[in-house]
């Protein structure tokens, strides 16, 4: 239940809109603390979600994610949207182009819309990045 609620709310941020987020002002900045993260637990893992659909008008997402040993996405695609990873710490395994990706710490990927992708962790460490 609490997945879907966190896809869902992600998958708003590809409908895209030219107004500000609800309880902002164009050209303010937003500055969104931990403890405004929405969180949500992922089975081998947690999302926590500083930037949803709702908080920037549909515009954009922006989470830091821990995906423990043996964490996996089943293969999927997103319409509209690019996905894009910002490894922090450990390997971050991503299957795209029909193989799969070991991205270390540093690595920055994106994956295209349209594109069918995976990731997860097949390491023995968790795994923490960034994704949006």
């Amino acid at each position: 239940m609490e997945r879907r609620h966190f896809l869902s709310l992600c998958a708003v941020a590809g409908v895209g809109a030219s107004t500000p987020a609800p309880g902002t002002q164009e050209g303010q900045p937003t500055i969104i603390t931990p403890d405004q993260a929405h969180v949500y637990s992922q089975g081998r893992g947690e999302a926590h979600i500083l930037v949803d659909g709702e908080r920037s008008n549909g515009a954009w997402w922006l989470g830091q994610f821990r995906e423990d040993p043996g964490f996996m996405t089943s293969l999927h695609y997103h319409y509209r949207q690019d996905e894009q990873f910002y490894v922090l710490e450990g390997v971050l395994s991503v299957y795209v182009d029909g193989k799969w990706h070991d991205l270390e710490a540093g690595t920055f990927a994106v994956v295209p819309h349209g594109a069918q992708h995976a990731q997860g962790n097949t390491g023995s460490k968790p795994v923490r990045f960034l994704g949006s």
